[in-house]
């Protein structure tokens, strides 16, 4: 007899329904009544939803978690927005994001107009006035988790590194939808998000969101 096949009848020897042991998230792996058990593993990139089939018969079934997802539950996912009317042409939507020493961050960033955009990213610029905080949300509205970093709309700045540039949109009423994507962001940095109408009339709409986790640097 293999050693997985005495592993195997070993588990059916136990008294059913028995606790076994834990998975990679703390929860008690149960003996079913029928030899099999249900764990729950954590693998990071996979959606919540896809099921994974294990090659081992002596588990019924594998739930796999997207670790944003994870992240999320765990109560250290944040989000700062906002929503900028009547940007005249030429004139731009701006959010300063300030990171706090100790603290890089993950951020995923999310830009929407009602016109054609031009956008960036900036790197530590020159601030002059902050501008008006927004405050953050826990997306986990059960965790008392605060952010550290400090988020603001309007900031008066100048100078800076431009470390992304980019284009979105068609014209006056072409809506522009831009994820920037997922980057690190530096502890003790400070960075605009900019979105610039390009659109050539004014009075457009736009909107910037800031979904992010922190850790430690």
């Amino acid at each position: 007899m293999t050693q997985y096949s005495i592993f195997q009848e070993n588990l059916r020897k136990l008294k059913h329904p028995a606790y076994i042991g834990i998975d990679n998230e703390g929860i008690p792996v149960k003996l079913n009544n029928d030899g099999s058990m249900n764990i729950q593993i954590v693998i990071p990139g996979i959606d919540i939803e896809n099921q994974v089939s294990c090659a081992c018969s002596c588990y019924a079934s594998v739930k796999t978690v997207d670790a944003w997802e994870s992240a999320i539950v765990a109560g250290a996912v944040h989000e700062a927005s906002r929503v900028f009317t009547g940007i005249a042409n030429n004139a731009s939507a701006e959010m300063l994001i300030r990171c706090v020493t100790g603290f890089n961050m993950l951020a995923h960033i999310n830009i929407n107009a009602d016109c054609e955009i031009i956008y960036s990213i900036i790197e530590n610029p020159i601030v002059s006035n902050t501008g008006t905080r927004i405050t953050t949300y826990n997306l986990n509205r059960s965790s008392a988790n605060n952010a550290n970093a400090l988020i603001y709309y309007t900031p008066t700045t100048t100078g800076g590194m431009t470390i992304v540039n980019g284009m979105d949109g068609n014209g006056k009423d072409v809506s522009a939808g831009t994820a920037i994507g997922a980057r690190i962001l530096k502890a003790g940095n400070d960075y605009i998000i900019r979105a610039t109408n390009h659109s050539g009339n004014p009075n457009r709409d736009m909107s910037i969101r800031l979904e992010f986790m922190e850790k430690a640097a």
